[in-house]
Protein backbone atom coordinates (compact mmCIF):
# COMPACT_ATOMS: atom_id res chain seq x y z
CA UNK A 1 0.00 0.00 0.00
CA UNK A 2 0.90 3.34 -0.86
CA UNK A 3 -0.85 5.35 1.87
CA UNK A 4 2.09 5.71 4.10
CA UNK A 5 4.71 7.55 1.74
CA UNK A 6 1.98 9.28 0.12
CA UNK A 7 0.75 10.64 3.69
CA UNK A 8 4.55 11.31 4.30
CA UNK A 9 4.87 13.44 1.34
CA UNK A 10 2.33 15.71 2.40
CA UNK A 11 3.85 16.04 5.38
CA UNK A 12 0.90 14.07 6.98
CA UNK A 13 1.75 11.72 10.34
CA UNK A 14 -1.32 9.18 10.97
CA UNK A 15 -3.01 11.27 13.76
CA UNK A 16 -3.21 14.00 10.61
CA UNK A 17 -4.87 11.88 8.29
CA UNK A 18 -7.06 10.04 11.11
CA UNK A 19 -8.90 13.31 11.53
CA UNK A 20 -8.87 13.75 7.84
CA UNK A 21 -11.13 11.17 7.36
CA UNK A 22 -12.87 10.65 10.66
CA UNK A 23 -11.08 7.48 11.69
CA UNK A 24 -8.62 6.18 14.46
CA UNK A 25 -5.10 6.35 14.16
CA UNK A 26 -4.62 2.48 14.77
CA UNK A 27 -7.08 2.33 12.01
CA UNK A 28 -5.01 4.25 9.58
CA UNK A 29 -2.04 1.95 10.52
CA UNK A 30 -3.87 -1.47 9.78
CA UNK A 31 -4.24 0.28 6.48
CA UNK A 32 -0.62 1.50 5.53
CA UNK A 33 0.08 -2.36 6.69
CA UNK A 34 -2.56 -3.42 4.32
CA UNK A 35 -4.54 -5.47 6.91
CA UNK A 36 -7.47 -7.40 5.52
CA UNK A 37 -9.65 -5.56 7.63
CA UNK A 38 -9.42 -2.07 6.51
CA UNK A 39 -12.94 -1.41 5.03
CA UNK A 40 -13.05 0.53 1.68
CA UNK A 41 -14.76 3.25 2.94
CA UNK A 42 -11.52 4.10 4.83
CA UNK A 43 -9.25 3.85 2.15
CA UNK A 44 -11.32 5.69 -0.11
CA UNK A 45 -11.79 8.17 2.53
CA UNK A 46 -7.81 8.14 2.49
CA UNK A 47 -7.34 8.54 -1.14
CA UNK A 48 -10.03 11.65 -1.23
CA UNK A 49 -7.94 13.38 1.75
CA UNK A 50 -4.60 12.41 0.01
CA UNK A 51 -5.92 14.14 -3.24
CA UNK A 52 -5.39 10.67 -5.38
CA UNK A 53 -7.05 8.07 -6.90
CA UNK A 54 -8.55 5.61 -4.75
CA UNK A 55 -6.12 2.84 -7.01
CA UNK A 56 -3.25 4.90 -6.51
CA UNK A 57 -3.12 3.37 -3.42
CA UNK A 58 -2.19 0.20 -4.84
CA UNK A 59 0.52 1.31 -7.22
CA UNK A 60 3.75 0.62 -5.73
CA UNK A 61 6.04 0.50 -8.92
CA UNK A 62 7.39 3.81 -9.06
CA UNK A 63 10.52 5.37 -7.78
CA UNK A 64 10.66 7.99 -5.41
CA UNK A 65 11.59 10.53 -8.07
CA UNK A 66 8.45 9.72 -10.15
CA UNK A 67 5.79 9.91 -7.39
CA UNK A 68 7.65 13.39 -6.13
CA UNK A 69 7.56 14.33 -9.88
CA UNK A 70 3.81 13.23 -9.79
CA UNK A 71 2.94 15.45 -6.98
CA UNK A 72 4.19 18.34 -8.24
CA UNK A 73 2.68 17.88 -11.36
CA UNK A 74 -0.80 17.57 -9.63
CA UNK A 75 -0.22 21.20 -8.23
CA UNK A 76 -0.24 22.83 -11.20
CA UNK A 77 -2.64 24.53 -12.08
Amino acid sequence: MNIAQIRRMRGLTQSDLADMVKASQPTISRAERGDDGTTLEVLRSSAAALGVPLAELFTDNRTKAEQELLEVFRKLP
